[in-house]
């Protein structure tokens, strides 16, 4: 019985992804840092019961993909499984740039990184494009976590509209 409630519950969290959310991590709280690796995100997700029971495994990184100041994009969970990252929104996919790109939070750049690097701005175009033709995601369904909670995420410094236009470009 315990076998079959785990499988079921895996499978209900599962979830045909309907666009994309925008994010950056902030700091994390312990070390008053920005995260270097998925691995402390995923830690620090985890004591905020961020996890979430599918495809068989228990993941806590609460976004799909986490995208750092070089460039590189790490997976957090697979795309297939719901996030935690904007509630009532965990059927679009959490992309979180990995920085604190909030003129008000992070002004002086103290806490980590205060604005996207070229690198970031490039892979998340490239990932965002990707995920909106794999999955057919209108460009009204790409969106900021200030679009749809009340919070500064991912940060002013994040150059939305000018992403937007390149996406459309890029169609």
């Amino acid at each position: 019985v315990h076998q079959f409630i785990y499988w079921v519950t895996s499978y209900f969290n599962t979830i045909t992804p309907q666009g994309i959310i925008i994010h950056h991590t902030a700091i994390v709280p312990a070390t008053q840092k920005v995260p270097t690796n998925a691995a402390e995100v995923d830690h620090y997700h985890e004591s905020r019961g961020f996890g979430v029971l599918c495809l068989g495994r228990e993941y806590h990184v609460a976004y799909h993909y986490l995208i750092f100041p070089d460039g590189r994009v790490q997976s957090g969970r697979p795309e297939r499984c719901a996030g935690a990252h904007a509630r009532g929104y965990n059927a679009y996919l959490g992309v979180s740039l990995v920085g604190d790109f909030s003129s008000v939070d992070n002004y002086d750049g103290k806490k980590g990184l205060a604005a996207p690097t070229p690198q970031q701005l490039d892979s998340l175009l490239r990932l965002t494009s990707d995920l909106r033709q794999r999955y057919h995601i209108p460009i009204q369904h790409i969106m900021r976590h200030s679009d749809v909670s009340p919070t500064a995420c991912p940060g002013d410094r994040v150059p939305f509209k000018q992403i937007l236009s390149q996406l459309e470009r890029a169609r």
